[in-house]
């Protein structure tokens, strides 16, 4: 095997562990695996997590099929889709199906399969401006008019938040709660004979750490969940607010080996482009990986790996699917020789993070794991 990704199975329940410790004893826990679990492998990761966790949430409707022989939880489904992606429905249980309803026109879609009982929740927009409706428009209260005949389907609102990641102060986020409890005082008043039965969820990873007024019913607990950080700011606040008690474990190594081990002259060119120059005689190792594997071409004579415990950097553009990395200080290195792309070594405690591979792209680690091609192997420790 030349390329594989290592999913660390104690990593992952420790991270569902410490989520349990901070969120409401009647909060469900619903892991998002959309992306392919954020490039970590759905099917992987769902069998790990399927007896810890109340549910799962996805992004499309063709996902389901990818968990839905491996669990029995109930499988929240939060992007939109048209009438073709229902076939993916028609032979599944639709009790532990739910989908989620962010405009009129999906509704039309809908209708076709409504009276097989199929339930979902209304995405109203608090303020992220993505998906649903303001809670004080009239489209939101013409949706409603629509609902009164499917009232029994609807379990109630969700929401997303746009501005608790990248801040340190949430003011914006509270903004946001109070359009969302708006938004429960109409459907309340619209439809007050299920009042009881509605449900409310709005936090992702970091507002259920920042924000304990947004657990509410369920937290969609997504990035964290493997074990990396929304962003700087959040781990910064979490820290002060739990000092230091909460903790997140990476739960994904990549890795790869050398195909090609290669010495060049002093000032030989490196590369498309001939990008980079060695200004020495160099030893060049080969990676078989490259922007098609999900290594980004941004990452070309700035990013490291690491080889026989030691820092080796990327020289060269980043190809198709081939980077070159030099290994001249390295001893003894060779043809087949295990390369750690993400991860780390126990022995010098060299590490390479996805955060890392962010900075150096000039993008999130969300973007650096999802990205990894879906055909590398994902082997469970």
């Amino acid at each position: 095997m030349l390329t594989w990704v290592e999913i660390d199975s104690s990593a992952l329940l420790f991270n569902i562990k410490n989520f349990k410790k901070i969120i409401n004893k009647k909060t469900k826990f619903y892991a998002v695996v959309k992306s392919n679990a954020y490039g970590h492998g759905i099917r992987q990761v769902s069998k790990i997590i399927r007896n810890e966790v109340d549910g799962f949430a996805i992004n499309h409707i063709s996902e389901i099929n990818e968990i839905y022989d491996l669990v029995d939880n109930p499988i929240l489904v939060m992007g939109g889709y048209e009438e073709s992606d229902l076939k993916n429905l028609l032979d599944k249980d639709y009790r532990r199906i739910m989908l989620v309803l962010s405009n009129s026109d999906q509704l039309k879609i809908l209708k076709s399969i409504l009276k097989k009982d199929v339930q979902f929740f209304i995405e109203v927009d608090t303020g992220m401006s993505r998906l649903g409706y303001r809670p004080d428009s009239k489209e939101f209260l013409q949706l409603l008019d629509l609902l009164k005949d499917h009232q029994d389907q609807i379990l109630g609102l969700m929401t997303h938040f746009s501005n608790v990641e990248d801040v340190t102060e949430q003011s914006y986020a509270y903004q946001q709660l109070q359009q969302f409890e708006k938004a429960k005082k109409i459907l309340y008043q619209y439809f007050p004979k299920r009042k009881k039965f509605f449900r409310f969820h709005s936090a992702s990873s970091a507002a259920t750490m920042l924000i304990p007024k947004s657990h509410q019913d369920l937290v969609r607990i997504g990035i964290s969940l493997y074990g990396l950080w929304p962003s700087l700011p959040t781990k910064l606040s979490v820290y002060n607010v739990y000092n230091d008690s909460f903790q997140l474990k990476p739960v994904l190594k990549w890795k790869t080996r050398i195909v090609h081990i290669n010495e060049v002259p002093p000032d030989s060119k490196v590369g498309y482009g001939c990008s980079y120059h060695t200004s020495n005689r160099t030893k060049i190792a080969v990676l078989p990986v490259g922007y098609n594997e999900g290594y980004d071409r941004s990452l070309s004579n700035r990013s490291s790996v690491i080889v026989r415990d030691k820092r080796a950097m990327v020289i060269g553009r980043v190809c198709m699917n081939m980077i070159m990395v030099d290994v001249t200080h390295i001893p003894n290195v060779q043809v087949g020789d295990e390369v750690i792309l993400i991860g780390g070594s126990a022995k010098t405690k060299e590490e390479v993070s996805a955060d890392d591979l962010a900075d150096w792209a000039n993008t999130i680690n969300y973007e650096i794991v999802t990205r990894i091609h879906p055909s590398i192997p994902r082997i469970v420790q």
